[in-house]
């Protein structure tokens, strides 16, 4: 392998964690790159032509499946001999961390997530004393960092101008999809911990619409808790290409205030309904998701699921959709793709074209 082509192993969990380091994938796609993360639905579509290892989940509180990881991680590290450790949590980055550090001499970054608008994570906190660079996603997250730049991430870099521009005329009219049901999409992301909660008040809003005037699709994650209305498609976890075209298929998007949904669900032009995760309830450790819900209603994207919400949007859905925003955040993950790669790499590579890479 030539010397100014330095060998960069990504690690992270599935879900929104993998979509933040698929952001940069205009530069990363150059270069010599090994994965580790968990074998979930999504992990899998997105590996797909890239080496990779599978880790060890559900990893909240588990200490056998830590143990695992680092004895993984260990291996891995020995094999692979990384110049580069790039991660963006959860908690598979503490041992790749801590033993590509110490062991391997390896340069370390930490990409805050970026949907922790106000606080940091806890693996920031526990990878800290071993990592060369942090990068905060807002400035919220600098104070708690020595060594640290920010990379505004994608989705803060589009205006509310921006998305009305880019929404305008690209979606179906009302003319187009008059007569056909409203289609509503319902998921509770990738995440270890049930939500119940969700699955409760879609049930009791769904049986609240006359028949056949909603048509829904569901994933419903670790949860066992039956719905009893009728859906398209139901499953427990969906592929990241499968969930891309229920995605384009729906209306309405309910789902948790996690990044990677509301990403992808604004990317294909859903309206939004979302319900922040709250750790009183045990569906989180925090409640970072309600800093998050906060952020999205104040730019306009997303309101809170509720009886009132869910009534309104299943009201106007087909008739005025805020269209694709496709074009712009391309463009916007190529910008946060070159100011990341500016600062990951001694001497990172000036030639390679930041084309448009929306993951």
């Amino acid at each position: 392998m030539p010397q100014n082509r330095p060998k960069i192993l990504f690690v992270c969990s599935s879900g929104g964690h993998l979509d933040q380091l698929f952001w940069l994938r205009s530069w990363w796609k150059h270069l010599p790159t090994v994965w580790a993360t968990f074998d979930k639905p999504d992990a899998r579509d997105r590996m797909h032509g890239l080496f990779w290892y599978q880790l060890a989940f559900p990893t909240n509180r588990n200490v056998p499946n830590a143990i695992r990881n680092a004895l993984k991680a260990l291996r891995i590290l020995r094999r692979e001999r990384p110049t580069v450790l790039v991660s963006s949590g959860a908690a598979p980055a503490v041992p790749f961390f801590w033993i590509g550090r110490l062991l391997f001499r390896c340069r370390t970054v930490y990409l805050e997530p970026w949907d922790r608008v106000s606080r940091p994570t806890l693996t920031a906190s526990l990878v800290q004393p071993v990592t060369n660079l942090g990068i905060a996603s807002s400035p919220g997250q600098l104070p708690h960092w020595s060594r640290v730049t920010e990379a505004q991430a994608p989705l803060w870099r589009m205006s509310s101008r921006q998305y009305q521009a880019f929404g305008d005329g690209e979606a179906a009219t009302g003319a187009e999809r008059r007569g056909t049901p409203v289609r509503v999409l319902v998921t509770v992301g990738t995440h270890e911990e049930p939500f119940d909660r969700l699955i409760e008040l879609v049930d009791s809003l769904a049986d609240s619409q006359e028949p056949g005037h909603v048509e829904f699709a569901c994933q419903h994650g670790v949860s066992h808790l039956a719905h009893s209305y009728a859906s398209a498609c139901d499953k427990a976890f969906f592929g990241y290409g499968e969930m891309v075209d229920l995605m384009n298929w729906a209306d309405i998007l309910i789902a948790p205030a996690s990044p990677g949904a509301a990403t992808l669900g604004l990317r294909t032009g859903c309206r939004l309904l979302l319900l922040p995760r709250q750790a009183v309830h045990n569906e989180a450790v925090d409640d970072h998701q309600r800093d998050f819900m906060h952020v999205l209603g104040q730019l306009g994207l997303a309101e809170e699921l509720t009886e009132e919400s869910f009534a309104l949007t299943v009201k106007y859905a087909t008739s005025s959709s805020p269209g694709s925003l496709e074009w712009a955040w391309r463009q916007a993950c190529a910008d946060y793709a070159r100011e990341v790669a500016r600062v990951v790499l001694p001497s990172p590579p000036q030639r390679l074209p930041f084309l448009p890479d929306g993951g």
